[in-house]
């Protein structure tokens, strides 16, 4: 058989006269051989194979079929410049008979384009953004960052969360001085650390005299893009023990979860559970600045979104210490990191008077130990109460 040139010989073995063809379960292993001086391919049948079931679809060697392979290359190569100059003809043709409506139209359409770009100046792009960051931001803050603007703005948000999405139920608010320094000491949890906005967001709405609070935030919410700012603008403080002295000193009300990312990092099994409160540092800060201490128990934020995993190498590419996973979250994208609309609970406890206290006790390792502990103690049967009370996740 000739094709384009190249004589394909097949050499097959004669079958018997004699013998019945019966179909077998074997294949027939080819060697391909060039012969250049008659510009032919013989493929020669060597022998019959029997396959094995281990062997169905067994095949010859691969490198017996290089010669065939590099003719084939060659051919595509010759294809291939035989193209590539048709396409450059083709290019040249439509050059030329598109010149005249390159001297007419380029230049109208170059003025259009540059009267377009000229109304987006750096300047003029400078002026907008500038006042889209001014949009909602005061021309005064205070030393923390706190923005009253911006805060008034963000309030309709946090206000809809309090009150349509988890319809909030406060309980015990006016255990919360009218006036003076109060440390509120308060569980933590929830995946995200949401827990805070409302509470501050609960003694605003429900406190007599609309105070304000002041949460203290952990260091890698301020390595969040966007985040920090948020967080800063709202009132929102770096947690320090220098931060939260400033702030009682002056007679403000400030939030601490002494349980930290244990907190808000356990598994769901282990809700309402709560961790080690740390050393016992805000004890010793309540004792210095004679701050009396308001323990705080959240109920419902667990629920809202479920920890069943942490994947701590992803969280850390967006500034976090880990990505929590739920039965909702990756997989269902963006959707699943939407929090549930569960029933939440806040209950403020009686204050607790630290005035007693001089400065000899905040170096009683052991006296420190032993308050925390109780604050602790006294913060898991307000959430055992709690939880005994409710008939319901969603419903309360």
């Amino acid at each position: 058989m000739s094709k384009n040139g190249i004589t394909v010989v097949s050499t097959k073995p004669k079958r018997s006269i004699n013998k019945p063809q019966v179909p077998d379960n074997s294949i027939t292993i080819q060697r391909v051989k060039l012969s250049p001086e008659k510009n032919e391919i013989k493929i020669i049948n060597l022998k019959k194979h029997k396959k094995s079931k281990d062997e169905q679809y067994s095949l010859a060697n691969p490198q017996e079929f290089s010669p065939l392979i590099n003719i084939i290359e060659e051919k595509f190569e010759e294809f291939s410049k035989s193209y590539d100059e048709k396409l450059k003809s083709m290019l040249k043709d439509i050059k030329k008979d598109t010149s005249i409506i390159k001297l007419d139209l380029i230049p109208a359409l170059t003025g259009k384009i540059k009267g377009f770009i000229s109304q987006f100046s750096t300047q003029k792009i400078k002026e907008q953004l500038s006042n889209i960051a001014m949009w909602a931001t005061s021309t005064e803050v205070d030393e923390f960052g706190l923005d009253p603007i911006f805060t008034a703005k963000a309030k309709f948000f946090f206000d809809l969360l309090y009150e349509k999405w988890w319809r909030v139920t406060t309980i015990g608010v006016n255990n919360i001085p009218t006036k003076g320094r109060a440390l509120l000491v308060s569980n933590h949890s929830g995946g995200i650390p949401i827990d805070g906005a409302m509470i501050v967001t609960s003694v605003f709405r429900e406190h007599p005299a609309k105070r304000i609070v002041r949460p203290l935030v952990e260091d890698f919410a301020y390595y969040m893009p966007f985040v920090n700012s948020f967080l800063i603008k709202t009132g929102s403080v770096r947690a320090s023990q220098e931060n939260a002295e400033r702030l009682l000193q002056k007679d403000q009300l400030v939030v601490v979860f002494p349980e930290g990312l244990k907190g808000i990092g356990k598994p769901f099994k282990q809700r309402y559970k709560l961790q080690r409160f740390g050393r016992g540092g805000y004890i010793k800060l309540a004792m210095k600045t004679h701050s009396p201490l308001i323990p705080v128990a959240v109920v419902g934020a667990e629920e809202a979104y479920p920890i069943i995993g942490r994947i701590d190498w992803l969280g850390k590419l967006f500034g976090a210490p880990y990505l929590p996973v739920t039965p909702f979250f990756p997989w269902l994208g963006p959707l699943g990191a939407i929090p549930l609309p569960t029933k939440w609970y806040i209950k403020y406890g009686e204050p607790i008077d630290m005035s007693k206290y001089d400065e000899r006790d905040i170096e009683d390792d052991i006296l420190i130990n032993r308050l925390s502990e109780n604050v602790r103690t006294h913060i898991q049967e307000m959430l055992i109460d709690l939880l005994k009370q409710r008939r319901s996740v969603f419903f309360g």
